[in-house]
C-alpha cells in the first residue's frame, strides 16, 4: 500500500569529523552486525598520501561520532518550516518595536538553545539577551555565537550571554540590567506545555517584560477532532485475522503519532477550539476545591491540585463513524498572523499529534453532539470524552422534573408522560415564567448533569472530570444537583 511518508526512518552515519573527497577516491565501508550495526570508512585517495586521522577507524573508539545534542533537538534544528515561521515572526515584532520606541529593541531569548532565534533578532540590530540552563548546551550557543560574531556586528546587534540559568530565576537589576520589549522562547512540546511554557511565560510578563512588549508565543489554542482510526483494522482485513485481544492491552489514555501516517476519518467537519490559553493573563494556581470550570461551580483536579482551568466544549458529528478517539493537536500564535502549529495538515516535522482514545469505541452518528472535557495545569492539558447513554438521560430527566414540580406546588406527572401545559394565569403572557421553566428541564435533561456522574462513578480515574463536564453542559441547575447528590465524586483525579 502507498503512503505518503514511509513507516520507517533513515539513519545518518556520522564521521568522527569531515574529509575532502575527489574523483577517483576509493570510500571503503566497513559494515559489522551485532545487536546493532556498525559502520567505519577508510579512504583511499590519490590527493593526499594518508588519509585525516579523524576518518581512519580507531583500533580501541568508535569512529562515528554523535552531536552532543538530543535527539529530537536534532529534528527540530532540521525542521525548515518551523525555524522560517519564528524567523519571520520575530524578525517583524523587532521591526515594528523599533519604530515604535526610537531606539534598539532589547530582546530575550528564553530557553536560548543554540541562540538561533537569539541571533536573528540580532541580525536586525537588537540587544539580545540569551538564557540557556544546560550546561552543553549552552557552551555550543557560545562557539555557535563566535562563529557567527562577525555577521551580528555588521548588522549592528548585540548579544549576551546570560550564565546557565533558568529564565524563571532572572531578576532585573541583578542578572540583567533592563526590562525587555519582547521576550521570545520556543519550548513546546506536543502536549504544547510539557516544556513549562507557562512558568516561563508568567514569570517574564511578570517580571521581565515592559509596558507594551511582545511576547512570542502570546497564546496557545488546543484543538481536538473526533476520528475513527483503528490501528490494526487494515491488518486485519489484509490478513483476514483476529487481532482483537491486543485492544485489551492498549491500556494509555494517550498515543503520540502523526495521524496522516494511518487510514482515519475525521467525523467533524472542523476540529474544535476546546481550550485557549494567553500566556499574558495565566490563571494562578486556585486553592483546593475552588471552581476552576468555566460558567460552573465545580473543581476538576490535575495531579492532585486543582486544574488551572477547565471548560466543556460540543462537537457537532458531521460523518457517522466509529468513534476511536480524539485528535488533539495545539496552535501557537506568534503574533501579526504568524502561526506555528501541530495539526496533522501542517509542514512541520518538529511535534507529531496525540490520539486521546475513546475506550471502548462507539459508533456515532450524523447530526449527533459529543462532548468533550479540556483542563490544564502548568505543564500538562487533558482531554476527556463525555458519554451518557440515553437510559440516563431519560432517568434523570424525570428526576428534574419531580423536583420541580415540587418546588411549585403542583401535582407530579403520571409516570413516563410528558407534563401538559398549564394555562397561563391572569395577566401572564404565554410563555413566560412557567413556559422557561419547562424549557429549563427539558434543557437540563437533555444534557444529563447527574447521568454522567453516574456513568463516571464506575471508573475513579475519570469521575471527576465526567461530573464537571456533564455540570457544565446542565447549567446552574444541573451543578447545584451534582453539588447535592455527588459531592465526593467532583474532586477526583
Amino acid at each position: 500500500r502507498e503512503h505518503d511518508r514511509s513507516e520507517w526512518k533513515q539513519a545518518v552515519h556520522y564521521l568522527a569529523g569531515e574529509t575532502s573527497v575527489f574523483v577517483g577516491d576509493v570510500m571503503e565501508v566497513l559494515v559489522s552486525m551485532t545487536p546493532r550495526f556498525t559502520v567505519r570508512m577508510m579512504q583511499q585517495s590519490p590527493c593526499s598520501v594518508e588519509a585525516p586521522l579523524w576518518v581512519k577507524a580507531p583500533l580501541a573508539a568508535k569512529c562515528s561520532a554523535t552531536l552532543p545534542i538530543l535527539p529530537y533537538h536534532f529534528l527540530m534544528l532540521t525542521d525548515v518550516h518551523r525555524l522560517q515561521v519564528y524567523a519571520d515572526a520575530l524578525r517583524e515584532a523587532v521591526r515594528q518595536q523599533r519604530k515604535r520606541l526610537g531606539r534598539r529593541v532589547r530582546v530575550l531569548d528564553a530557553g536560548a538553545g543554540l541562540g538561533l532565534l537569539g541571533m536573528t533578532a540580532a541580525m536586525e540590530g537588537a540587544d539580545v539577551w540569551l538564557c540557556e540552563a544546560v550546561p552543553l548546551m549552552r557552551q555550543m550557543c557560545r562557539e555557535v555565537l563566535g562563529a557567527n560574531a562577525k555577521e551580528i556586528a555588521e548588522k549592528e546587534g548585540l548579544v549576551q550571554l546570560l550564565p546557565p540559568m533558568m529564565s524563571t530565576r532572572l531578576q532585573v537589576g541583578e542578572d540583567v540590567p533592563h526590562k525587555f520589549d519582547i521576550v521570545v522562547s520556543e519550548v513546546l512540546d506536543l502536549w504544547g506545555l510539557g516544556e513549562g511554557v507557562i512558568p516561563t511565560m508568567r514569570h517574564a510578563h511578570k517580571k521581565l517584560l515592559e509596558d507594551g512588549g511582545v511576547m512570542i508565543p502570546s497564546r496557545l489554542v488546543v484543538f481536538a477532532q473526533p476520528l475513527e482510526l483503528q490501528l490494526w483494522g487494515p491488518a486485519e482485513r489484509d490478513n483476514k485475522v483476529d487481532l482483537s485481544p491486543l485492544g485489551s492491552l492498549l491500556k494509555c489514555k494517550f498515543s503520540p503519532m502523526r495521524i496522516n501516517q494511518f487510514p482515519h476519518r475525521m467525523l467533524s467537519e472542523e476540529p474544535c477550539p476546546v481550550m485557549e490559553i494567553d500566556f499574558r493573563n495565566v490563571p494562578s494556581q486556585p486553592p483546593d476545591g475552588a471552581p476552576n470550570l468555566d460558567n460552573v461551580q465545580l473543581c476538576i483536579r490535575m495531579g492532585g491540585k486543582p486544574a488551572l482551568r477547565a471548560r466543556m466544549s460540543t462537537v457537532p458529528i458531521t460523518t457517522s463513524g466509529m468513534l476511536c478517539g480524539y485528535g488533539v493537536w495545539w496552535a501557537a500564535d506568534l503574533g501579526n498572523g504568524h502561526v506555528i502549529s501541530s495539526a496533522p495538515s501542517s509542514p512541520q516535522r518538529s511535534w507529531k499529534q496525540l490520539m486521546r482514545w475513546v475506550d471502548p469505541p462507539r459508533f456515532v452518528s450524523e447530526g449527533e453532539e459529543v462532548q468533550v472535557l479540556s483542563c490544564y495545569n502548568e505543564n500538562q492539558v487533558n482531554v476527556e470524552d463525555v458519554h451518557v447513554p440515553k437510559a440516563m438521560v431519560d432517568q434523570y430527566q424525570e428526576q428534574v422534573s419531580q423536583q420541580l414540580h415540587q418546588q411549585q406546588g403542583m401535582p407530579l406527572p403520571p409516570q413516563g408522560k410528558p407534563t401538559r401545559e398549564e394555562p397561563s394565569p391572569a395577566g401572564t403572557r404565554r410563555g413566560s415564567q412557567p413556559q422557561q421553566k419547562k424549557k429549563q428541564v427539558r434543557e437540563v435533561g437533555s444534557d444529563a448533569a447527574v447521568a454522567a456522574a453516574l456513568t463516571a462513578a464506575s471508573d475513579a480515574v475519570h469521575s471527576g472530570a465526567a461530573v464537571g463536564a456533564a455540570a457544565a453542559a446542565a447549567g446552574a441547575a444541573g451543578a447545584a444537583k451534582v453539588e447535592e447528590l455527588y459531592a465526593d465524586l467532583v474532586e477526583v483525579d
